[in-house]
This record gives structure tokens, sequence and C-alpha cells, in this order.
């Protein structure tokens, strides 16, 4: 999923210019994620992990200013973009399979969706996105900043899906779009970390709306998919005529 379209401000440290960073903080068992996200507001998600992570009261970098100050530890270096698939894309509409072994391609794939995810502005993205049909996706509500706000999940499922949001939704399979969807307000799923390892994690708000998002993608299925005939229509029309231009 994408962040919004709005351009990003970047809020340096108190007493700090934005190129000085301070020293990360101990990390704590419970952290609140913000995100400017195009499936949201300036929304807010609580995250909770089996393993510790810590508070994301870190500044908000431009897109630049991610890229030159990435966190995300020397396992994700390779810094490869894969092409992001566009809707129309029959893998799009597959459903992914499960991985049956965690080996250096697939941690390869998954370093390359992290630095997709990143260079596309996006706070989500699906293996399926990037043409390959595995349970994977990675989700990163702040953008990039905070290390410990990655997370990488290998065939995910269901947990628990309690209460609705309705807000406003994009897809980087379908960039310059967006509609309002009805998503779980809270949602817990688990799943395989990069290393094989099995985790929990517990999202609420912008972060749960991401994991249902990256769920669908697995499942074959885009947010279009859950809006009424007349909008997905709508929409269509609109990306079919921008085709023609050669403006999609």
């Amino acid at each position: 999923m994408p962040h919004a379209r709005r351009p990003c401000v970047a809020r340096p440290w108190p007493g700090s210019s934005p190129s000085a960073a301070p020293a990360r903080p101990r990390p704590v068992f419970r952290s609140p994620c913000h995100a400017w996200s195009s499936v949201g507001s300036w929304g807010s998600a609580t995250v909770k992990f089996r393993a510790n992570s810590e508070p994301l009261g870190s500044p908000w970098w431009p897109a630049g200013g991610r890229a030159a100050r990435r966190t995300y530890g020397p396992q994700y270096n390779r810094r490869v973009i894969r092409r992001i698939l566009r809707l129309g894309d029959e893998l799009l509409v597959r459903p992914a399979v499960d991985v049956e072994e965690i080996t250096a391609d697939t941690q390869a794939l998954i370093d390359d969706m992290v630095e997709t995810m990143y260079a596309a502005q996006g706070i989500g993205l699906a293996a399926s996105q990037v043409g390959v049909a595995k349970r994977i996706f990675v989700v990163d509500p702040s953008g990039g900043h905070d290390a410990n706000a990655l997370l990488v999940m290998v065939n995910p499922e269901w947990i628990a899906r309690e209460g609705t949001q309705r807000e406003d939704e994009g897809c980087l399979s379908i960039p310059g779009f967006s509609a309002v969807v009805t998503r779980p307000a809270r949602a817990v799923v688990r799943g395989l970390d990069r290393d094989g390892t099995s985790r929990e994690a517990e999202g609420t708000g912008v972060l749960a709306r991401a994991f249902a998002h990256e769920m669908d993608h697995l499942d074959g299925s885009l947010f279009l998919n859950r809006l009424s005939g007349i909008r997905r229509e709508l929409i269509a029309r609109k990306i079919k005529r921008l085709r023609r231009a050669g403006r999609w």
C-alpha cells in the first residue's frame, strides 16, 4: 500500500539538524506506530510483537532522507528494486502458495521487497506484486525510518479480526486511485519471519488495514474487489482512458 500523495514534511529532532539522528531508545514490548498513508488520514496503530520492538518517537523524513538513513540492518542491504505489477497482470489475481522452505533465495526476495516498498513510498507490499506467487508480505508503517517497525510475514494466517473501520485506501499496483474500503479495526496475524522464526503481530488502525490489504493480495484479490460494482467500473474506465493516452 502506498503513502498518501501529499508531500512529506521533515520533522528534525529537537535541538538538532536533520542530519543528526540520536541514539535509539531502549527496546520495549509495545510501540505506537504512526503513518501518513493513502489507506487513511494521519493514523495510529499499536504494534505488539512476541519479540521486542521500540517506540517510534522519531521524525519523518522525505523519501530522499529515508533512503539516506535506512535503518533496517545489514541483512537488508541488497537495494534491488523490482518492478511492481499493475492492475491487469494475471499474477495479481492468482492466489499465492505457501513457502515450503526459507532459503537464501527466499531471503533475497524479502530484501528486494523491502527495498521496493521503500522506493515506492509504500507501507506494505506482497510478493505477488513483484511477480512471485508466494505467501510473503512486508509492512512498515514508519516508511523505513525505524528498524523495529518493519514486519516480514511468510505464510501468514489470520488469528483474529475485530471491529470495522472505513478509510480511503490505495494500492501500489493501482497508482493514482483510491477509494473508501471497509477493513477490520483490529487484526492479528501469525507467520514466519525472514529467518523462519514463528511470530505473531497485532495491529490496529492503519496497521490492521495494511495487514488486511496485503492478505487480500496473497489471496489474489485487490481492494477494487471490495467496492460496489458502479465504483469499480468508474475506476476501470478511468484507467482504460489513461492507458489509451499512454499515461498509465
